[in-house]
């Protein structure tokens, strides 16, 4: 779940930068693109988004473990493995930007 803080204002900029995300993602179906579930106001009268839990290392653990000499050392052949399928997702969301504006 991504909240928006409290302490904007609903005008700012950020805010519109916030359901933007989240909309834009939603409309997003990739193998290596999180999907968002549902957008919404807390009872707070907080913005938020929920997207599908993914269990797993962040980029900056697999980089900490490529890094380490111990057993569980992930390989930099294992990084650029990772590296790829981030590229491809990222071109795959602009590719679908272009042609939706």
């Amino acid at each position: 779940m991504k909240i928006m803080h409290d302490h904007f204002n609903p005008d700012e900029p950020l805010v519109a930068r916030f359901v933007e995300e989240a909309q834009a993602t939603a409309q997003l179906q990739h193998p290596a693109i999180v999907p968002v579930h549902e957008m919404g106001v807390t009872q707070e009268g907080r913005l938020y988004f929920t997207m599908k839990l993914v269990r797993g290392a962040t980029l900056a653990e697999m980089i900490a473990k490529a890094r380490s000499s111990g057993t569980d050392r992930v390989s930099e052949f294992q990084l650029l493995q990772i590296f790829v399928q981030v590229a491809h997702a990222v071109a795959f969301a602009h590719q679908r930007r272009s042609y939706s504006s």
